[in-house]
């Protein structure tokens, strides 16, 4: 079942579908559930055999769920008009190296 957003959050709907080896595919879900700066919630996983001449061995592993984010700020941007000034660099003396020391 599909939860709803906590108290001032906005949920994503997201799938995700990865190809690859019984190892690579656990390994990847492994890291879906335990890293990430993200709030996640998984509705539904799916595993189905690739099929194919290249596939031995080889797994689909589908992850349906949620991502909860903070809703963005509701101030407009303020747009760029290019009136900043492009910093002065300082001269190099004719010959000089670029990458070393300046004294």
């Amino acid at each position: 079942t599909t939860g709803t957003a906590p108290a001032g959050l906005l949920q994503v709907p997201v799938s995700v579908a990865v190809k690859g080896s019984w190892s690579d595919t656990t390994a990847f879900l492994a890291e879906l559930q335990s890293t990430g700066p993200r709030l996640l919630s998984v509705d539904s996983v799916q595993t189905t055999a690739a099929s194919g001449e290249d596939s031995s061995g080889l797994q689909t592993l589908t992850v349906s769920g949620s991502v909860y984010v903070l809703p963005g700020s509701t101030t407009e941007s303020t747009p760029d008009t290019g009136s900043t000034a492009a910093p002065v660099l300082p001269e190099m003396a004719p010959g000089a190296n670029p990458l070393s020391p300046s004294s």
